[in-house]
């Protein structure tokens, strides 16, 4: 089956402080906004597109939009994280020619590296920006809804000034497989050209066999679905930058646009509904 997209956002971001203990098993997932994770404890790893993180306190999970990941959490320990959804007009404004809000999330993806662990003194200054975030949150004071907003912006400015003055790092356990990570950067960067998986094994020099199965195990999706959900997003993101449906979906690798069509309603009637998340215990 399709692996489904998540959530909705409808404002320009949502901050959730959550502690909590479930045996809930997660699903891959993605979203169509951005998320931050500030992992405080817990044992949990989290999977983001072909790598699994093993997590420490004070790690940052950078997940960009349309990645696909899921948390791997023990029900024997509290699982305790401040997460912040990022609508992507909320971080469209550019802040100067050199800087824009979103260079953490492409330098995460570009670099493979989705959990940043920074020096003490850098992850203490941010977690203290999101702790006095949460004296405004549920204020009902004069300016408050403006004063946690502008620390969610500070901590988004310091976290991308961190990113960049760092070599972007992860020196906690991960589990990967290069040749799946290659395949990964190949399908999203060719989604306009062949990515049958006769040809994603001659790019890989994997057999056909060992190329689905070894997919499978470190993305949690087969290749046909992962290739499909991709083209999907992609023809969302183009039309909704302004580009006509019907070239969207050439450029995003379907045929025509009743190809696209098809697929699309297809895909709608194998997937649960989307599930807006309105409480904490659905928070991830």
């Amino acid at each position: 089956m399709f692996y489904e997209k998540t959530g909705y956002l409808t404002e320009d971001y949502k901050y959730f402080h959550i502690n909590d203990i479930s045996d809930r098993t997660y699903e891959f997932h993605y979203h169509d906004f951005y998320k931050v994770i500030f992992f405080i404890s817990g044992d949990v790893t989290y999977n983001v597109e072909g790598k699994s993180y093993e997590l420490k306190p004070m790690d940052i999970v950078l997940v960009g939009r349309n990645e696909i990941h899921c948390p791997i959490v023990s029900a024997k320990k509290a699982y305790e994280r401040i997460v912040i959804y990022l609508s992507d007009i909320f971080l469209s404004e550019k802040l100067s020619d050199s800087f824009a809000l979103t260079d953490c999330f492409k330098k995460a993806s570009l670099e493979h590296v989705n959990v940043l662990r920074f020096s003490h003194q850098d992850t203490t200054r941010l977690f203290d920006v999101l702790k006095r975030s949460e004296t405004y949150k549920d204020s009902k004071s004069f300016g408050a809804d403006a004063y946690h907003r502008l620390c969610i912006l500070e901590f988004l400015v310091k976290l991308n000034e961190y990113s960049k003055k760092n070599v972007v790092s992860y020196n906690g356990r991960v589990v990967y497989n290069e040749k799946i990570l290659r395949v990964i950067d190949h399908i999203n960067g060719n989604l306009k050209n062949d990515l049958s998986v006769e040809a994603l094994s001659a790019f890989s020099g994997l057999s056909r066999f060992h190329l689905m199965k070894v997919f499978k195990e470190y993305t949690g999706y087969t290749i046909h679905r992962y290739v499909t959900e991709k083209r999907l997003n992609l023809v969302s993101a183009l039309s909704d930058g302004g580009m006509k449906i019907k070239d969207a979906c050439v450029e995003a690798g379907f045929s025509d646009y009743a190809t696209y069509l098809r697929t699309k309603k297809n895909y709608k009637n194998t997937v649960r509904p989307e599930e807006e998340y309105s409480g904490r215990s659905k928070e991830v």
